[in-house]
């Protein structure tokens, strides 16, 4: 979310990650960096669900019902612009043998605080 270009580093992400490296994880990082916010959690093998807020520069957010963020800053250092503000949606999987499905989707603009 932000404004994600390949040649600058002006946009967030929220990840559910399972690797060998970190195991299952949830994060909230600056583009590509490891300045994040780490959560581990056991993610579940076929579906996953969660909620993400992002408000007047703080983040909250949940993973299966379990709250992981609660109206925390984004991390150190960060400086994104909010506007322009885009969203999208991604998934990546080491072995082309996963399949992403995203349902009940409701994406919303709030009011500031």
């Amino acid at each position: 979310m932000g404004l994600p270009q390949f040649e600058n580093y002006n946009w967030y992400a929220f990840r559910m990650k399972r690797n060998n490296h970190e195991g299952d994880v949830v994060t909230f990082t600056e583009h590509w960096s490891r300045r994040q916010l780490l959560a581990p959690l056991p993610l579940d093998k076929k579906t996953n669900s969660f909620t993400f807020l992002f408000q007047s520069e703080c983040v909250k957010a949940t993973v299966n019902g379990r709250e992981l963020f609660h109206e925390v800053a984004p991390p150190e250092g960060s400086d994104i612009s909010t506007s322009p503000f885009y969203l999208g949606l991604g998934a990546f999987g080491d072995a082309n043998s996963t399949v992403i499905r995203y349902r009940n989707l409701q994406v919303r603009k709030l009011a500031s605080k």
